[in-house]
């Protein structure tokens, strides 16, 4: 049997993919819900989230080349795993602006570096079966999709305050998995800052982060309102709950089949293909009159999103130079990062002034720009991404 037919051959990233998403399911999605329950403006929360994103963008970066410059990647994503876990449930205990704008950036300051750092690592145990990383990553959408309906009812239920009990529980058991995950260890001697220098020369690597950028100021306006959408028009925890599972198994289908597809067409149709779907389904949400609407929609979240992300962290490790897999991989979340702090700032601002279907509509169309640019700008680079 292949190692593409052994579906526990790697066991460290499923586990590890399956509690970090469980636990994100248990917070991120009703942060929102609990920023409009203490009283929030559309504006504030927009502010939050643009908040999140922004020391992200400046943090992330540092934190990875940290790590690739000492090779201490497991240290440094062990600990910023621990700190995430006291610092999302610190959330749950502030209930005025002015302090939580503070503890949602202790947050995202230690939280930046762990989506890079679990990858390239994740990348390191696959060694030259980097194309099965979509099947790693698809217990990430297994652990969300059973996580998200029981937060759900729980929440609904026993208030919003249980989701932070959950996260730290998943989170906790997110940390011991971490700790078997290996250290990203350098393969060359080559001057660090020389390596980073190459890495953005690139002419494909920059294409590819323009799109990025300019498909993700699309898509971040609008990530931090489906709940409030849903509510806007009759929808409770349980449905949003539901919604995510329905978004989940979506996933969990794409990631399956995501390594076939990039190994017959390119990471570059992929990427033009899932930002084709981010638009429609966008589009979609923005037209709904019933709630319950969204849950067909929710099936095109797969074809989106998960396509982005195994195209994405495929093609950002093979632009890599060697002992530059996590900068490479927090140069990409870069990208999405700086287009979350404008996105953000922009939804919140949208929001307040035209309401929740305007902000997808708005969505939508960055989304379609970024695809514009990929498929225009990007043909003089597509022979380097042939071979993904």
């Amino acid at each position: 049997m292949s190692e593409a037919q052994r579906p526990f051959r790697f066991l460290e990233p499923k586990l590890y993919y399956f509690f970090y998403y469980a636990a994100l399911a248990a917070l991120t999605p009703y942060l929102s819900v609990y920023y409009r329950s203490l009283g929030f403006s559309g504006r504030a929360i927009g502010t939050l989230s643009a908040v999140t994103t922004f020391v992200g963008l400046v943090s992330g970066p540092v934190w990875s080349a940290i790590a690739d410059r000492y090779n201490k990647h497991r240290l440094v994503l062990g600990g910023a795993i621990l700190a995430t876990t006291v610092a999302g449930f610190a959330i749950s205990l502030v209930h005025e602006f002015a302090p939580m704008v503070f503890i949602v950036a202790v947050y995202a300051f230690v939280h930046a570096p762990v989506t890079a750092l679990a990858d390239s690592s994740v990348m390191v145990v696959l060694g030259d079966r980097k194309d099965l990383f979509s099947r790693q990553r698809l217990w990430g959408a297994v652990g969300w999709g059973l996580a998200a309906p029981v937060i759900g009812q729980l929440t609904e239920q026993m208030g919003l305050q249980w989701g932070f009990y959950a996260y730290v529980v998943l989170n906790l058991f997110t940390l011991a998995t971490a700790l078997n995950l290996p250290s990203s260890r350098p393969a060359t001697k080559a001057p660090f800052w020389h390596g980073i220098r190459d890495l953005f020369r690139q002419r494909a690597w920059i294409v590819f982060l323009g799109a990025l950028f300019i498909s993700g100021l699309g898509s971040h306006s609008s990530s931090g309102f489906l709940f409030l959408h849903l509510q806007d028009h009759g929808g409770d925890r349980s449905l949003m709950g539901l919604a995510l599972a329905v978004g989940s198994f979506s996933e969990i289908i794409v990631f399956f089949l995501a390594s076939r597809w990039l190994a017959r067409w390119g990471a570059r149709r992929m990427l033009i293909v899932a930002m084709a779907v981010s638009s429609l389904r966008l589009l979609l949400v923005s037209l709904i009159q019933t709630a319950s609407w969204i849950l067909p929609i929710q099936l095109l979240h797969g074809p989106s999103f998960s396509l982005i992300l195994s195209a994405g962290v495929t093609y950002a490790d093979s632009l890599a130079l060697p002992g530059f897999r996590t900068t490479a991989q927090s140069g990409y979340g870069f990208a999405g990062a700086l287009a979350g702090v404008l996105g953000n700032l922009l939804g919140g601002f949208v929001y307040d002034a035209a309401g929740s279907a305007a902000v997808f509509r708005m969505g939508s169309a960055g989304v379609l720009l970024g695809l514009l640019f990929l498929a225009l700008a990007g043909r003089q680079s597509a022979p380097a991404e042939s071979a993904i």
